[in-house]
């Protein structure tokens, strides 16, 4: 089983919560037509048979003139060194400029796998896809580089598959189970076979000692109000 944290990036508009939208199949993130909609980390987690995935859309990266965007551009960079894996997403309709090349830069410090997803393939030639390509990696070093049109569903799929194999193995079990079977053995001066199973209670969400062990605060009177 695999499991970790993607971080959806890109330039304003080019698609990233209609594609968050169309792998995790509900309406979690905004989508609009008017760029920087999206002002904070938005998670979105999907399973697969061979682990789960946890999808971070961010605000669009850009050039900050203001205060405010700023703190937008912030809160996408400190997503890249938070995740497993990133998702460059690139408008292929558009022309690589500037503000992508300010973007790819970024990623050179990132030392997760980059993929490059080309989105709204379906509004654009594919002759066009190769020179768009090239440009954009003399900015960055792409792992894989996956054309996908979010408003269809062309190619997300492959991309799914792709950024599931990026993805560390089950590593926080195996690491309980290796120290726990080494504190066995020195104390019984043997070697043993320590089968670890981890069993999810049902309705913890709603377990209310279980949400205070996890250091989640409680509602106070007020709606919006929480204990510090």
């Amino acid at each position: 089983m695999r499991s970790g944290y993607v971080a959806i990036v890109g330039r304003p508009n080019a698609g990233k919560s209609t594609l968050l939208n169309r792998i995790v199949g509900e309406k979690i993130a905004i989508v609009s037509d008017k760029p920087q909609t999206t002002r904070t980390r938005i998670l979105g987690a999907k399973n697969y048979p061979g682990g789960q995935i946890v999808f971070v859309d961010t605000p669009g990266i850009h050039r900050p003139l203001h205060r405010m965007n700023v703190r937008m551009v912030d809160a996408a960079v400190d997503a890249l060194g938070e995740v497993d894996a990133v998702v460059l997403l690139h408008d292929a309709s558009a022309k690589p400029g500037h503000g992508d090349e300010y973007v790819s830069k970024l990623l050179k410090k990132v030392d997760v796998p980059i993929v490059l997803a080309l989105n709204k393939i379906d509004r654009v030639r594919k002759s066009s896809l190769l020179p768009m390509i090239e440009k954009l990696q003399s900015w960055a070093k792409f792992g894989e580089i996956v054309p996908v049109s979010a408003a269809t569903g062309d190619g997300v799929e492959l991309l799914e598959r792709v950024l599931l194999a990026a993805m560390p193995e089950g590593s926080m079990i195996k690491k309980i189970g290796t120290e726990a079977r080494e504190d066995i053995e020195r104390f019984f001066n043997c070697k043993v076979f320590l089968d670890l199973r981890v069993k999810v209670k049902p309705d913890w969400r709603d377990d209310e000692k279980v949400l205070d062990e996890l250091g989640l605060p409680r509602k106070t009177r007020g709606h919006g109000s929480l204990e510090t």
